[in-house]
């Protein structure tokens, strides 16, 4: 319920003019009736002597009682009063019919119809005492009657609901938002500001809250241009920009130094396109956001000193358009050719691929398969000498969009290295050949004097009846050297053998006696050169072995 305090002028009640106390005619009570049905007045009057309300038909209809003019108890009356009403309207009543009160009020109430709608009214009430003469209330007046003018706004307190509920749902959606909202009139002051702003205002000047309305947002902006805050100057003459209508919007970042850390800010200013001019300022904590920023920046930096400083070609190329986008020095260098030469142009442009038909082909395994490799690729300087180089082509994507990155290592030096490899080993190869030849030749030259040699020991054994035992013993040694000495030479002709370890054993059976007498027999001139003693003891029988002596 709502108290409407106009108390009406004295001596004159609601529905009592100068014209009505000095016009009694039936004219004028027409007339008083047109004005009142005009106004969209409903009247009532309520007799306390006899506990009845007069209502015309316009009151009844407002009560809900009906459509036609009736008399009913106060009760009835009292018994449409919405039930959250009816206590303090009834107090105001009481008030209002005690000799010592007001005599009148004014008041908008709720009443409940039998269909269950519900009505506001705007009632004005005025109590009439009989003996009253100049004094309005005099304590021993009698209590006699009370006019009601009642009009429906149930129209209008829907309105209000309407905008009541609007505000309350603005307010609402700015108190969910997470940014800090602050809304300005024209001149900067303060209108609104949302529950979110919890601490640091652009400049980290101070805080606003609620009992920040009404206070000069640019006025607080100002004053913190003495705390050394940064940008402020700038930010205030976008604002000002903003509020007096020569931008629609403006955005900037700042940083808020806080303890231990700096925080960052993204202000927007925009401008309201409501008839009621304005401007909303919000303010997005963006330190995580900035802070990936440096984060990227810094990789940024050290991506373009490794791509700068590398000691292989890097291209970088455009997955959708084939083009190249960037080139490091490296390339450019190792080709004599400027950055401009390659940026923009296909990989078969700049001599990599035959034709463009083979880029497009690399591309499509780069796509199926995300690597390609090629082992040797000629590419040609500005000064038409060939480079060999190899590479290496990678497809990622880089933020949402696809690239492909060329690593270009010149194998030049490689080559040269292998091409000296190849050259030592034919060399090598020939000195073997050469090797081999000499081996054949030299057993040949080293037979012919054995066979003379053969031929002059089998000639004294055919005199062994004249020897003597020291001739005997010296025949069978030289016998016996020589025939070694012809395995040898025999072991020199194979070669081919020799070379690929696959000499051929010419195994015989042999006692095992005779091949360690020939041994001592062979290493006793260096026994008694160095006055060394042997001491030999072999066993009486005789163990054959099969070997190669």
């Amino acid at each position: 319920m709502k108290i409407v305090d106009e108390k009406p002028s004295k001596g004159t009640t609601p529905i009592e003019t100068e014209a009505q106390r000095n016009d009694t005619t039936p004219a004028f009570a027409s007339r008083l009736a047109l004005a009142v049905e005009v106004s969209g007045l409903a009247i009532a009057e309520v007799d306390y002597t006899t506990g009845l309300v007069s209502l015309s038909s316009d009151a009844s209809r407002l009560y809900g009682l009906g459509n036609e003019s009736m008399s009913v108890t106060r009760e009835t009356l009292h018994a449409t009063f919405h039930s959250d009403d009816r206590e303090d309207l009834l107090l105001r009543i009481a008030e209002s019919i005690s000799p010592t009160g007001e005599g009148w009020f004014a008041t908008d109430h709720r009443v409940v119809w039998p269909n269950g709608e519900v009505h506001w009214l705007r009632v004005r009430k005025q109590v009439y005492f009989e003996d009253e003469g100049a004094n309005k209330h005099p304590s021993t007046a009698m209590l006699a009657k009370a006019m009601l003018a009642t009009i429906d706004v149930t129209a209008e307190k829907n309105s209000e609901e309407i905008v009541r509920a609007g505000a309350e749902f603005v307010r609402g959606v700015l108190d969910s938002l997470p940014e800090h909202v602050v809304v300005l009139d024209d001149l900067g002051n303060v209108l609104a500001v949302n529950k979110p702003w919890d601490g640091p205002i652009i400049e980290n000047g101070g805080a606003l809250d609620a009992n920040s309305v009404g206070l000069n947002y640019l006025d607080l902006c100002r004053n913190s241009i003495a705390t050394g805050a940064p940008h402020v100057t700038a930010t205030i003459e976008g604002l000002e920009e903003v509020l007096s209508g020569l931008k629609s919007e403006f955005t900037a970042e700042y940083s808020c130094p806080a303890p231990g850390r700096d925080q960052w800010y993204r202000m927007h200013a925009k401008r309201m396109r409501s008839g009621n001019a304005g401007v909303v300022v919000s303010h997005v904590d963006i330190t995580e956001k900035k802070k990936s920023q440096l984060k990227l920046q810094d990789s940024e930096v050290r991506f373009r000193r490794l791509f700068e400083a590398a000691h292989d070609g890097i291209i970088i190329l455009d997955a959708l358009t084939r083009k190249i986008t960037h080139v490091n020095p490296f390339l450019t260098t190792l080709l004599d050719y400027p950055e401009e030469h390659f940026l923009g142009k296909e990989l078969w442009e700049i001599g990599f691929l035959k034709d463009k038909q083979a880029s497009m082909d690399a591309m499509q395994q780069l796509d199926e398969v995300g690597s390609i490799r090629y082992e040797s690729l000629p590419l040609e300087d500005s000064h038409g000498e060939k480079h060999p180089v190899e590479m290496v082509a990678n497809k990622y994507e880089e933020g949402l969009h696809p690239v492909v990155q060329c690593n270009i290592r010149d194998i030049s030096e490689r080559r040269r290295l292998e091409k000296q490899t190849l050259l030592q080993a034919a060399e090598l190869s020939d000195l073997h050949r050469r090797k081999d030849e000499f081996l054949a030749m030299l057993s040949h030259e080293l037979r012919s004097p054995l066979a003379p040699i053969t031929n002059a020991v089998q000639l004294l054994s055919l005199q062994s009846g004249n020897e003597s035992v020291l001739q005997k013993q010296a025949r069978n040694i030289i016998e016996r050297q020589v025939g070694q000495l012809q395995h040898l030479v025999d072991d020199l002709l194979e070669v081919s053998r020799i070379t690929t370890g696959r000499v051929q054993l010419r195994l015989n059976k042999i006692a095992a006696r005779g091949v360690v007498l020939n041994a001592v027999e062979t290493a006793r001139p260096l026994i008694d050169q160095r006055k060394h003693s042997l001491t030999l003891i072999l066993t009486e029988d005789i163990l054959w072995i099969n070997a190669d002596a």
